[in-house]
């Protein structure tokens, strides 16, 4: 009979960047509870970012990823969508690309009552063919870190353009939409 075994336990001898990236999504098919299908689908997110070339080749990557890992690990599900914006952001720091919520693709502050086009690379204050459209109030939240759920929603879809745009390849982990029962909408 199998046991199961937490993360702690463990143990990974990183060769190199290479070796690491194919054990990710060995490490998160062992390391779910088989009953909680919201943690494993973040586990599962968790390892398509870490797998994608764009974050090749960086041993602070795995750290970051294994940070996730155990954050997602001792949290409640509510701050899942959270501990997954801040890895985004932490890989894509990691990785030299760093998104500026403050100003505009011009350089000119951002401004609450504007609306914003965030098209993969920039936020631009006219509309751009297949841009993600933002309240500036979202982009500043975002900034200072005081988030709602709108806030978080447009964060995640900011950073998921940003990661498609820079890997060119369309993220395949599904959306998770979860109701509490039958009667809410």
């Amino acid at each position: 009979m199998l046991n199961s075994f937490s993360l702690y336990e463990l143990t990974l001898e990183k060769q190199t960047a290479h070796s690491w990236r194919l054990l990710a999504s060995d490490l998160v098919s062992v390391c779910w509870p088989s009953d909680d299908y919201i943690y494993f689908s973040c586990l599962q997110y968790a390892a398509e970012l870490i797998e994608l070339d764009l974050f090749s080749d960086n041993d602070d990557l795995f750290n970051v990823f294994h940070l996730a890992l155990q954050q997602l690990q001792n949290l409640s599900p509510e701050k899942y969508n959270l501990v997954l914006r801040e890895y985004e952001s932490a890989l894509l720091y990691k990785a030299g690309y760093v998104l500026d919520f403050t100003e505009d693709v011009t350089g000119t502050p951002i401004v609450s009552e504007n609306t914003y086009f965030f098209n993969g690379e920039f936020f631009k204050p006219q509309d751009a063919s297949g841009s993600i459209m933002v309240k500036g109030n979202i982009l500043l939240s975002i900034h200072s870190n005081d988030f709602t759920k709108e806030s978080l929603y447009f964060y995640k879809k900011i950073h998921q353009k940003r990661i498609e745009q820079l890997s060119g390849k369309k993220l395949k982990t599904p959306n998770l939409y979860i109701r509490k029962n039958n009667d809410e909408k």
